[in-house]
């Protein structure tokens, strides 16, 4: 998978770590990885 972000926190998701170079990911799945990910910040 590509993806256009630099935030290291989406990166380190669980998800987003186990897709490869080939996967797709739909934007309403992006958007709960960085729901998930809003979650956990202070």
């Amino acid at each position: 998978m590509i993806s256009a972000t630099y935030d290291s926190k989406v990166q380190d998701h669980d998800v987003i770590r186990k897709l490869s170079e080939h996967d797709v990911i739909c934007h309403d799945c992006m958007q709960k990885i960085l729901d998930d990910v809003d979650k956990t910040r202070v």
